[in-house]
């Protein structure tokens, strides 16, 4: 099985579209301390393992410690909520489920404070977060090259709906010297807004973000080293997902994703810019108590100038399910599987994921899958 997925596209439509075998093991301890009035203590550490599928022994196995960090509230007495914490975390929002996208994410090394009453308005979030390179040898005189972010989130502020969240992010990369090459000082700027409302059976959530330079990533990382070109780079981005319920045997969610990136390599705007739109909806029918029907159709749109991009990829999944009840989010969830997908010819050699697809303009799979989490 080869996963379907456009290139540039940062995500892909996951139901009958995953090839790995993936386990997230989180072990956490809450509240050791003896003294009930006293701090409340959280320790929590997360290992996750994925292979290939029918490859459960190679060196491209991966055990990875994806968080590993403590947090401690109820140590002021003026705003017993706040918490102070310190370690490596996921630092994110909420993704678009039906395609993994988690579309702000500060994950990484840090510190901070979170869940600061500001002024009965909202909760206040401060942090500081690093992210290096995969390259440990990318040193400079200065040391290895990294990004440093410092993050503000005011959140669970009430609007117009629902809930608000609003946030702005500075990030900096200090200037060296790698293998000859000089790289400047980056710093950049990104800011967002998250709205999420919930009506009876019916949820959206909707995401605004814009960054630039050294935060035209909208994330903790960046391209690292940035070139000088890269440090006028910019992008906005637009997501929504919405859910409704409509009865016990039906349900859906919907998402939508659109970005715009102005990579900044060229002084020619014309020369450097890149869209990427997608759109995607998963309907769950119940034929049974505990059997399901999804289907779900997703569509892809790149244009990319640089990389001469500029097509469409359309993936469509049917799946059998059976779980502990018809409703969309019911786990576990056991899968019998099939997905078309069809792209342009500028994809080719590109959408398929690996060499079984290279020559072609469509492909199908089909399988088994197994899904849990609680």
């Amino acid at each position: 099985m080869e996963a379907f997925q456009a290139p540039d596209a940062l995500a892909k439509y996951r139901l009958g579209n995953e090839q790995e075998t993936y386990l997230e093991a989180t072990f956490t301890e809450k509240n050791w301390n003896p003294d009930q009035r006293g701090p409340k203590i959280l320790t929590q550490v997360r290992l996750s393992y994925k292979t290939q599928q029918n490859q459960s022994w190679d060196e491209t196995n991966k055990v990875v410690l994806r968080e590993a960090y403590a947090e401690m509230a109820n140590f002021t007495e003026s705003d017993p909520g706040m918490k102070v914490w310190g370690g490596e975390r996921f630092y994110r929002l909420p993704p678009l489920e039906i395609n993994d996208f988690f579309w702000s994410d500060m994950s990484g090394y840090g510190g901070g404070f979170e869940d600061i009453n500001f002024f009965d308005i909202g909760k206040l979030n401060i942090a500081y977060l690093g992210f290096a390179g995969d390259d440990i040898n990318l040193s400079t005189s200065h040391g290895r090259i990294a990004k440093n972010n410092l993050h503000i989130m005011l959140d669970e502020v009430a609007v117009p709906g629902g809930k608000g969240a609003f946030w702005v992010n500075g990030g900096y990369m200090r200037q060296g010297n790698y293998l000859g090459v000089d790289y400047p000082d980056a710093g950049g700027v990104d800011a967002g807004f998250m709205h999420q409302a919930q009506v009876k059976d019916i949820s959206n959530q909707l995401g605004l973000q814009y960054g630039y330079g050294a935060c035209s990533s909208l994330s903790t990382g960046a391209d690292i080293p940035l070139t000088g070109t890269g440090t006028r780079a910019w992008r906005l981005r637009f997501t929504d997902m919405y859910n409704q319920k409509f009865s016990d045997r039906f349900s859906l969610q919907a998402v939508g994703v659109y970005q715009y990136t102005d990579n900044g390599e060229y002084d020619d705007f014309d020369d450097c810019r890149e869209h990427w739109g997608s759109f995607g909806i998963r309907p769950v029918y119940g034929l049974t108590k505990y059997v399901a029907l999804e289907v779900e159709p997703g569509l892809d749109y790149v244009y990319n100038s640089l990389d001469n991009y500029n097509s469409c990829l359309f993936k469509v999944t049917t799946a059998l399910r059976i779980s502990p009840n018809a409703t969309f989010d019911s786990h576990p969830r056991f899968r019998l599987f099939a997905t078309y997908a069809h792209w342009g010819d500028s994809f080719k050699g590109y959408a398929g994921g690996g060499n079984a697809f290279n020559d072609d303009t469509d492909g199908l799979n089909f399988g088994i899958q197994c899904e849990h989490w609680w």
